[in-house]
């Protein structure tokens, strides 16, 4: 296993079995007394369902009973192991011993939807950005609590597949939840477009929609538009993230959806055009004559509107 200082974060690498054997030794001190009480867990083996961090024979009992108490931040992250996987119950499970969370990061290869019916562990704490990838069926529940202090909700579509349509937040779960959703000020959203999502953050100021997968020719980009017009006013910052393989059709396609809707751009104070990933090209570096006209066009329509464009 191996650890990084405490100071300013705790990091935990593991890579076996026995590494897991040392977590109360090397990390709970740091967590206790470390001036910041944040934990990055990376890993390739599946550490929320292993018996060590979560005792199957009694799943109301796990590691975090002993130290969660300190902590405020936690990042679950998949290393190389393809395979890697969370049980989403068990997630709960764990994650209802960590009363003083406030960010919450995970990134694995899947998370299993959880049934309206199913019963899960109640969340605690009080959470103020959530990064959920890939994004599953019962996602509210994790900001339960959440009213008054989330401000951040970032969710992703499971990956490899195209783009993926809704739903992802249903009419009772938009009531029942809609006090914690109400005061998210920053929405991205990354290949997944439910519009029931962005109409249940109705004080949104940023709304950041990522397409990460290639347009198509004849594609209309129905995701992004269908999400823009739900989007609750004065939206004042759009990002849209497109894949700059096709640079001169997704320039076109995002100037037709800019000025053929005049409500929904009203109120806009800017407009971001940038890769959906990193490590591609810009924007810039592979314009043709068609996209350049076409930012051209969507420079002047921005200008007239006091609309400010960056294109990356």
């Amino acid at each position: 296993m191996r650890t990084s200082s405490p100071y300013p974060h705790v990091v935990v690498h593991y890579e076996g079995w026995d590494d897991i054997t040392l977590l109360d030794v090397d990390i709970v001190p740091a967590l206790r007394y470390g001036p910041t009480k944040t934990l990055r867990v990376i890993t390739d083996e599946a550490l929320l369902i292993v018996w060590y961090a979560l005792d199957l024979d009694d799943p109301n009992y796990t590691i975090y009973h002993t130290w969660g108490y300190n902590i405020t931040s936690l990042h679950i992250e998949r290393a190389d192991t393809p395979n890697l996987a969370v049980e989403t119950k068990y997630l709960f499970y764990a994650l209802a011993k960590l009363p003083s969370l406030v960010e919450l990061t995970i990134s694995v290869n899947r998370l299993p939807h959880i049934a309206p019916v199913t019963e899960t562990a109640t969340i605690p704490f009080h959470l103020a950005r959530l990064n959920l990838n890939p994004v599953f069926c019962g996602w509210p529940r994790l900001v339960a609590q959440s009213t008054g202090t989330l401000r951040e909700l970032v969710l992703h579509g499971a990956r490899a597949t195209a783009l993926e349509d809704g739903a992802f937040l249903t009419t009772d779960e938009s009531k029942a939840y809609s006090a914690s959703l109400r005061s998210v000020r920053h929405l991205r959203l990354s290949n997944v477009f439910d519009p029931a999502i962005v109409r249940g953050c109705p004080s949104l100021r940023t709304l950041d929609l990522n397409c990460v997968e290639p347009p198509m020719r004849g594609s209309n980009l129905s995701g992004v538009i269908t999400c823009l017009d739900v989007a609750s006013r004065p939206l004042q910052n759009l990002v849209i993230g497109l894949h700059p393989l096709q640079p001169d059709f997704a320039l076109v396609k995002v100037f037709d959806l800019l000025p053929l809707r005049l409500i929904a751009v009203a109120g806009l104070r800017s407009v971001t055009i940038q890769p959906c990933r990193e490590r591609l090209p810009r924007f810039q570096d592979v314009l043709e004559d068609g996209g350049r006209r076409a930012r051209d066009v969507l420079q002047n329509f921005c200008r007239e509107h006091r609309i400010s464009l960056s294109l990356h």
